[in-house]
């Protein structure tokens, strides 16, 4: 062991640790990574088991809002999704893990509840002719089209052909 090393007194794993990150991971390199934590959000296609681990990775870069149990759940808590943040909202996390169990288990939920309810919605089947996809028609209300009433040599009124009643002009 070097007498430079030795005159500064014995080498605690806290003491080693920062030393190695500031010699191999400078200061432009940490705040890149510490943006990159304060702007992590869960993406669209990503689990909350998914997202965890890039939390960690990148909250080494942060040590302040790890080290604080309340700032971490806060900011794991502010990156999930919207739809899993309102299924929190009125639950109250005491620690970390406390806050992932209720998120996985709220994303179960909210997976399965998505599941159903496009289960119980129709869809349309189109058809297909030669390969080719032939859209059903629109459908349209019917309406009443006016048909000619017409009057006999007597003067009476005759039936309209389309309601089947007797009235002059169009049919309503």
């Amino acid at each position: 062991m070097s007498p430079v090393l030795l005159a500064r007194g014995p080498i605690t794993w806290d003491g080693f640790k920062e030393a190695f990150l500031w010699h191999y991971f400078p200061n432009a390199v940490r705040l890149q990574k510490m943006a990159e934590f304060d702007a992590l959000i869960q993406t669209p296609n990503m689990s909350v088991v998914e997202y965890l681990p890039r939390f960690h990775t990148l909250g080494k870069y942060s040590p302040t809002i790890m080290a604080d149990p309340l700032l971490k759940i806060h900011k794991c808590n502010k990156g999930l999704k919207g739809h899993i943040q309102t299924a929190l909202a009125i639950y109250e996390a005491r620690s970390f893990d406390e806050l992932l169990g209720a998120a996985i288990r709220a994303e179960a939920d909210i997976s399965r509840r998505d599941t159903e309810n496009s289960l119980k919605r129709p869809r349309p089947v189109p058809h297909s002719v030669g390969g080719q996809t032939i859209r059903r028609p629109a459908l349209t209300i019917n309406k009443r089209v006016a048909l000619p009433t017409t009057t006999s040599p007597m003067g009476q009124i005759e039936e309209c052909g389309h309601c089947h009643k007797k009235h002059v002009g169009k049919c309503r």
